[in-house]
């Protein structure tokens, strides 16, 4: 099992957002931890509704990249507003990203950092892009 980190950006419906799926990955036997530093996945829960949003959300999400080299870091998974909205984009803007997670496939989040931490992804596009959130979702049954 795979030690996760999730870093929330953008507004308090994310922050939310986050813990549900913090717990939906910490019930499937991984360890979900504070900080990216040590993290073998990182999850970046994104903004993307105003410029300067999407502005950090890319920032950070080079940032976190780095982790590759210098700390071990397995994976790095984007999700959220900005990838709801852009997923096609960013997946060849961000060759970084290992896999990039629409609402749409939160409760197959668990498989998905599985797969991530072993290496079998590559910018592959989860769920469906621009679809909007149910709370069904969530129901990882």
């Amino acid at each position: 099992m795979a030690r996760v980190a999730i870093v929330t950006l953008g507004c308090p419906k994310n922050a939310i957002d986050s813990e549900g799926l913090g717990g939906l990955i910490a019930a499937a036997g991984h360890e979900v931890v504070e900080h990216p530093n040590g993290a073998e996945v990182v999850l970046v829960n994104t903004c993307g509704f105003i410029e300067p949003a999407r502005r950090e959300t890319i920032d950070e999400t080079l940032d976190l990249a780095e982790l590759k080299e210098t700390a071990g870091l397995k994976g790095l998974m984007m999700t959220g507003c900005l990838v709801a909205r852009s997923a096609d984009e960013l997946q060849g803007a961000l060759p970084e990203v290992d896999a990039f997670v629409d609402f749409a496939a939160y409760s197959q989040i668990a498989q998905i950092v599985d797969d991530v931490a072993a290496g079998n992804m590559s910018g592959r596009v989860h769920g469906e892009p621009g679809t909007r959130f149910d709370p069904a979702w969530w129901d990882a049954s």
